[in-house]
């Protein structure tokens, strides 16, 4: 079974190897990679090009380049060429343990009524540690994504769902997706004893937006998928995440609630 590893890929000169070597150690072979450079404005494209040339088996692998587009284009662009019946989204700066594939196939072989299979995350960087991925449900999958970007899952599900979400640029769009994916009921199973490696920066996209964005993210998932947030959550997703994030909470009451009644309440409160 042929598995395509899509991997978008903008302004990660500095990591870009390290991610394909980790592709290129996978024990389980019968991959292809395709790799998205959304108008990156360093050197990655010429580094990823060199090291096709000159190091891996070149007909593993297919470096495309679009414009800038965002990270939800990209992989909707290498899937779009993918010629494999599952999808890994691998981020550029992040890498897979040498096992991943041959564990994620080995698991959905165990019941091939699978569409999705996840695994636990381990964590590289400025942090280290090993995330134990709770068991799937979608009570879960409406407070929190429960997994990393890079769960294997069927093209289908791609298709189906008309691929990731681009008007997400500041994030989530991976939670959204599975969301969009899931909600109406698929089989998703763990493979155990692999990893997928996330890399932990001290700056990255997902630590880099504000209580304002979050806000306009949460706002946007919840409207989208409204009847799925008042099923598993009784109400709106924004206003759960509102009790959870402190920030996000401030920024609802400020904007949603009359003035006069905010006078009332911070008077109440003594603020």
């Amino acid at each position: 079974m042929l598995i395509s590893i899509i991997v978008p890929l903008h302004n990660q000169a500095a990591y870009i190897i390290e991610c394909l070597e980790s592709v290129a150690a996978q024990t389980y072979t019968n991959w292809e990679c395709i790799i998205v450079n959304d108008g990156s404005t360093d050197n990655s494209e010429d580094v990823v090009n060199q090291w096709i040339t000159h190091t891996a088996p070149s007909s593993n692998y297919q470096l495309i380049s679009i414009p800038n587009s965002g990270v939800s284009m990209a992989r909707n662009k290498g899937i779009s060429l993918a010629k494999g019946a599952f999808i890994v989204a691998l981020d550029g700066d992040d890498t897979l343990h040498k096992n991943y594939i041959a564990a994620c196939v080995a698991a959905w072989k165990q019941n091939t009524e699978a569409q999705l299979v996840y695994t636990n995350i381990q964590e590289f960087g400025t942090r280290q540690r090993i995330v134990d991925c709770k068991p799937f449900n979608l009570k879960l999958l409406a407070k929190e994504c429960p997994f990393c970007c890079g769960a294997m899952y069927s093209k289908l599900l791609w298709i189906n769902c008309g691929g990731y979400d681009t008007n997400l640029q500041a994030g989530l769009e991976d939670w959204e997706f599975w969301i969009n994916t899931l909600k109406n009921g698929a089989l998703v199973v763990k493979a155990t004893d692999t990893y997928y490696c996330y890399r932990i920066k001290e700056v990255s996209r997902n630590l880099s937006f504000n209580a304002n964005q979050r806000l306009e993210i949460y706002n946007y998932i919840s409207a989208k998928h409204s009847q799925f947030f008042a099923e598993y959550l009784g109400g709106s997703l924004m206003y759960y995440k509102m009790w959870l994030d402190a920030d996000a909470k401030n920024k609802m009451v400020q904007r949603f609630l009359p003035t006069e009644i905010l006078k009332q309440l911070r008077k109440w409160l003594g603020n």
